[in-house]
């Protein structure tokens, strides 16, 4: 080669290492920062995440599918669990047996059966080490490849709040289905107590038709249809007493009673029955202390229902 061909070979070829260098540079800082801005995203992602699993009652673990190492364990482990994220991580074979004698739940040996997308889910009662309440979680296990690498996610729901209103949910259906049973009861029980008197009252009045002209007699019929009709009358008001139908509880309404009458009333109440069918019926009735204190309907709804 010639001086000036040599020279300027030199010269491109610098000109040449000095675009290369330049371009190595623009490229260099421009991957650095878009590794920067990942980095960024990134870090502001997993802050995002935290952020929000601080506030939420469940928590998320990824393990190595291999040796089980924990990759992750969202920071509010120990509010939820009763575990330090440490301890999750250092000692993961005694946390998990620390569950299984709480719970009876076999997480880590349910993992270890997956496949490659399997999942497997296990609704257990969690009582946090020191701590006496019982708590209902939902466990999600699912085996996933994760930037080429396969692992368990793990995710444990706390769902006691859900659950402790589909109890209180089922003893209200309880208490509704309870309050619904007695009223069936009660109408049923009273509408056999309401036939009694209703026929005494249709059959004097049905005799007081025929004694117009006979007033002694009509004014007995009278009277007892008054009486019959008092009887009726209370049986009514304890139907219109939802508050105690719906209970299924007798409040007694107790007051002084003459036992003699009472009875001569009930024995009014039941006559016209008797002689509709033909029997014959005596009472024989020896009492000490006539005046005495109790519930007169309850005590005539004893008294009619045994005759």
């Amino acid at each position: 080669l010639t001086r000036i061909q040599f020279s300027t070979l030199m010269v491109g070829s610098g000109l040449l290492a000095t675009l290369c260098l330049v371009a190595g540079y623009f490229i260099t800082k421009r991957n650095r920062q878009i590794l920067s801005y990942k980095d960024a995203e990134l870090k502001y992602q997993e802050a995002c995440f935290e952020s929000l699993s601080r506030n939420t009652e469940d928590i998320f673990i990824s393990l190595d599918q291999k040796d089980l190492t924990v990759n992750y364990v969202t920071p509010n482990v120990e509010e939820v669990l009763g575990f330090t994220v440490q301890q999750i991580k250092d000692r993961l074979e005694e946390v998990d047996q620390i569950i299984q004698h709480e719970c009876k739940a076999e997480i880590l040996k349910s993992l270890r059966t997956l496949h490659m997308d399997d999942s497997v889910e296990l609704d257990i009662v969690y009582r946090k080490p020191k701590d006496s309440s019982a708590e209902y979680f939902h466990v999600l296990g699912v085996c996933k490849e994760i930037s080429g690498i396969s692992r368990y996610i793990v995710v444990f729901s706390n769902r006691t709040k859900e659950m402790k209103a589909n109890i209180a949910l089922g003893e209200a259906l309880k208490e509704a289905n309870r309050a619904s049973q007695a009223k069936s009861v009660f109408l049923s029980n009273m509408s056999h107590d309401i036939r009694t008197p209703m026929n005494a009252i249709l059959g004097y009045t049905a005799l007081a038709q025929s004694r117009l002209n006979n007033p002694q007699k009509l004014e007995n019929y009278l009277s007892k249809i008054t009486s019959s009709g008092n009887y009726l009358l209370s049986l009514i008001n304890d139907i219109l007493d939802m508050s105690r139908i719906e209970s299924g509880k007798v409040t007694l309404d107790e007051a002084e009673v003459n036992l003699n009458q009472l009875i001569d009333r009930m024995l009014t109440v039941i006559s016209g029955q008797i002689a509709e069918k033909h029997l014959h019926f005596t009472k024989d009735i020896r009492i000490t202390d006539a005046d005495i204190i109790c519930d007169r309907t309850r005590l005539n709804q004893v008294f009619i229902n045994i005759i």
